[in-house]
């Protein structure tokens, strides 16, 4: 109603009948997760005269509030896209270019969208951002993006391919439960978190640069044994995939070698008593 100026955290959470809203121009803020599992709505609609939250074609955007931030005191002013329709029956869809974050679970549990171009200046794939889209096929991380969030991408069991930025230097469980194929992540990425390919059964070709120096326990866990880790001789990943038994494609000399077996050490001769 008319003179609302707070929508709270999780204030409409799995609200599954509900098809549509309008946010009244009262509203000055609206809490992380407010429309979390409201599969049904077909376009969000914000009244004019609202200076804070806007729609286009029906999808919110606003300032981001982060949902591990009890106190709100973290900075809201960067324009965010807060959430994209659960009910909307459109497979490709393009972010405007002025928006720098994709807010917690802006699409998540989407069963239709099939294709998302992001902004050149997008900065930030918070957590479950994608959660369980089933249907996207494909998604571009732009080389602006500083963090992909813990299961941003976990569930997307059609998406095939990854290509992960240099200036996202770490990341844990984002593509946990993907359909991904192959993944290149950019030089200068330097860990790779726990448990952040998890459970990626369809995983072939992995491309890791010697920037990477961290890969942590459980990053590739229920991964095949048939997957072939690609990046340079003795560098971290050479030595991981080595340890654990997965194929390493280098390149030594300009010679590209594709091998299982652990690197060989030698024992040196136990020196004779005197």
């Amino acid at each position: 109603p008319s003179g609302v100026t707070l929508i709270g955290k999780e204030a409409f959470n799995m609200c599954r009948s509900l098809t549509e809203i309008t946010i009244p121009a009262s509203v000055k803020t609206i809490r992380a997760n407010a429309f979390l599992g409201c599969s049904k709505i077909t376009a969000f609609n914000v009244a004019s005269g609202n200076s804070v939250y806007s729609t286009v074609n029906g999808v919110l955007y606003g300032p981001f509030e982060s949902p591990y931030d009890p106190d709100n005191t973290a900075p809201v002013t960067d324009r965010a896209l807060i959430n994209y329709p659960g009910g909307a029956k459109t497979t490709s869809f393009t972010v405007p270019t002025d928006v720098v974050i994709i807010a917690n679970d802006a699409f998540n549990s989407n069963s239709v969208i099939k294709n998302v171009n992001l902004p050149a200046g997008l900065k930030s794939i918070e957590s479950h951002a994608f959660f369980s889209c089933t249907a996207l096929e494909s998604i571009n991380i732009p080389s602006k993006v500083t963090k992909i969030g813990s299961r941003a991408f976990d569930g997307c069991s059609s998406l095939k391919s990854i290509v992960i930025p240099a200036s996202v230097t770490t990341f844990d469980n984002a593509f946990s439960y993907s359909g991904l194929e192959t993944v290149e992540i950019k030089d200068g990425v330097k860990k790779i978190g726990t448990g952040a390919f998890n459970g990626c059964s369809n995983l072939s070709v992995v491309k890791i640069p010697s920037s990477v120096t961290t890969i942590s326990e459980g990053a590739f866990y229920g991964c095949p044994s048939s997957m072939t880790i690609v990046t340079k001789k003795n560098s971290a990943a050479y030595t991981f995939a080595l340890n654990n038994g997965f194929k390493v494609s280098f390149t030594d000399g300009g010679t590209t070698t594709t091998t299982t077996t652990k690197p060989t050490t030698t024992t040196p001769p136990t020196p004779s008593l005197p």
